[in-house]
């Protein structure tokens, strides 16, 4: 294990066998990839509110989130995008954010790249079915909320 330890820190990286060693790689139950719904284009992010435990919101690239629920990709979105959200390069919606108290709020933030190819923050505080989000630009020093 000692011998095992020196060397991964001489290479700057780490195998499984590395850390652990052979033993404990033995009693590691082997991963395995599980597809838990379809038709899902360019997913970018995951997130998931604490209130509504079974249902995962999946952010795609175009500008679209769509639901997860009980393992069933709901058929409407929970929030399109699409016209603001500019795909270019690695552009388009980055990620998704639930402020802690969405429960009562419904305040949701995104990041994404606009029509102009400028990364922008935005967010929603509309109770019920969320709008098209407000925009707001990210300085790379501040951030404008």
């Amino acid at each position: 294990m000692v011998g095992a330890a020196r060397a991964c820190s001489v290479r700057r990286h780490c195998s499984p066998l590395d850390v652990g060693g052979a033993e404990t790689a033995a009693r590691r139950p082997p991963l395995r990839l599980v597809t838990v719904v379809k038709n899902l284009r360019q997913p970018t992010y995951v997130a998931a509110t604490t209130s509504e435990p079974g249902r995962l919101y999946v952010a795609e690239r175009r500008g679209v989130v769509r639901v997860i629920e009980s393992g069933r990709l709901r058929r409407t979105p929970f929030l399109n995008i699409r016209a603001a959200v500019r795909t270019a390069g690695e552009g388009g919606l980055l990620s998704i954010a639930f402020h802690p108290q969405y429960a009562t709020n419904r305040r949701l933030y995104a990041a994404y790249t606009n029509r102009a190819l400028r990364l922008w923050l935005g967010f929603s505080g509309v109770k019920g079915l969320p709008q098209m989000l407000e925009r707001l630009r990210v300085d790379p020093h501040h951030v404008f909320l």
